[in-house]
């Protein structure tokens, strides 16, 4: 669940994972490794999307809307290799 405004910092993902939107819509934005703005997404709800662990994805999710979220997510790792790493860095205006 996204409260009004709620987010959570920049992160690296090294898992496999996807999103779907339930109920509200929330913001994606990605960035490169020096915090710069690369794409801003939007998604609604029974939109979706998927992350792989191949290169750069850093990114953050921000509930800009007036209204709750939910937002359903699921990970999956191989477990030959090591997984859920999370590099965070400070986002700078």
């Amino acid at each position: 669940m996204w409260t009004l405004g709620g987010t959570h910092s920049c992160s690296q993902s090294q898992v496999l994972g996807t999103f779907g939107m339930y109920k509200g819509s929330l913001t994606e934005e990605r960035f490169d490794e020096f915090g710069g703005l690369l794409q801003t997404n939007n998604y609604k709800q029974s939109d979706y999307a998927s992350m792989a662990p191949i290169g750069k994805d850093i990114h953050r999710i921000v509930n800009k809307s007036s209204k709750p979220a939910i937002s359903l997510h699921f990970y999956g790792i191989n477990g030959l290799v090591e997984a859920s790493v999370f590099n965070t860095f400070k986002q700078t205006s």
